[in-house]
């Protein structure tokens, strides 16, 4: 069944930055990543991740994206229609907690890539809509089957018994 509702804001939690382009959230637990070294934690590479949005491109995005981390510097877009100059303000929805991470498909396996364990918190509830979804169509769906059914058969028992001459 699809959810009532999309995605809830103020999504907060830990997990391991990989360069930049996302945050691994599937914590698999801590182990040493190499012979002979201190246990790090261990992330799972194939696993949950969240996108991180840097504002690439003087902001194309005219701010906040929902469904991504954020981390950009303040900045601002012409709005032709009005013909003003539209701020937008700065954004940093992860902070680094100093130690490193690694992601790999198991605990305990080769590192794929190490990187920064972070904290985030990004889907702020001022900025991205948590209103139901229109229609819940996966509730409905045996209905539009039945009536499916219904029609073609109405319509191969009038063909049967009404044959055209």
């Amino acid at each position: 069944m699809l959810p009532a509702y999309l995605v809830s804001a103020d999504i907060s939690g830990t997990g391991c930055k990989i360069g930049q382009g996302y945050v691994y959230t599937e914590y698999l637990g801590s182990a040493p990543a190499y012979t002979g070294t201190a246990p790090i934690k261990y992330y799972k590479s194939n696993g949950a991740k969240i996108p991180i949005y840097w504002g690439n491109g003087h902001n194309q995005y005219q701010g906040y994206r929902c469904g991504y981390i954020n981390s950009y510097p303040a900045s601002s877009y012409y709005d032709y229609d009005t013909k003003t100059n539209v701020p937008i303000p700065a954004e940093n929805e992860f902070s680094y907690l100093g130690e490193q991470c690694v992601i790999s498909p198991y605990l305990g396996g080769p590192p794929i890539s190490t990187d920064s364990y972070v904290s985030y918190s990004y889907m702020k509830t001022s900025k991205c809509s948590t209103d139901q979804t229109p229609v819940p169509l996966d509730d409905y769906v045996w209905v539009v089957i039945v009536g499916i059914g219904a029609l073609s058969t109405f319509f191969i028992r009038n063909r049967l018994m009404c044959p055209e001459v």
